[in-house]
């Protein structure tokens, strides 16, 4: 199973990440969730995504904050463990608190 980003966070943080801000700055940075775009105020430009995909497929739509929380491993040892989408979801939210 793989396990990775689709789009890209569309945040201060992650325009100066792009940008090659050092490591130190992206832990300590004093302003990580302001957003860059948003609906409502311009127009905005919706990220899309396509590719093959197949029966059996799944994804989990996620802020970037499970991330901060949870690593990867974890949130795969989970996605991998149970078929129903309710308990994976509760299962991650209680490893989050």
């Amino acid at each position: 199973m793989l396990l990775g980003p689709l789009l890209t966070s569309r945040t201060l943080l992650t325009r100066e990440k792009d940008s090659g801000i050092a490591a130190q700055c992206v832990t300590n940075h004093p302003e990580p969730h302001v957003i860059t775009q948003s609906i409502g105020v311009v127009d905005p430009v919706p990220d899309t995504v396509s590719g093959n995909y197949l029966v059996g497929d799944s994804f989990l739509l996620c802020s970037d904050d499970l991330n901060d929380e949870l690593a990867n491993e974890v949130i795969l040892a989970m996605l991998c463990c149970v078929d129903n989408c309710e308990v994976v979801t509760e299962k991650l939210l209680k490893n989050c608190a």
